[in-house]
């Protein structure tokens, strides 16, 4: 089952397009040593969206 799973997951465009999202920051975090955003207030305003 969780096979049959991660297979639909993966043949959906919308979760392939978040998944490289997500590898594209990790890659930001990579290249920044882990730092991550320093400025709070661009989170902040991104979490109020």
């Amino acid at each position: 089952m969780d096979s049959a799973t991660v297979a639909r997951l993966h043949s959906n465009p919308v979760f392939r397009a978040d998944l490289r999202a997500a590898a594209g920051e990790v890659e930001a975090l990579r290249k920044n040593n882990g730092q991550g955003n320093t400025n709070c207030s661009l989170e902040l305003e991104a979490l109020r969206r």
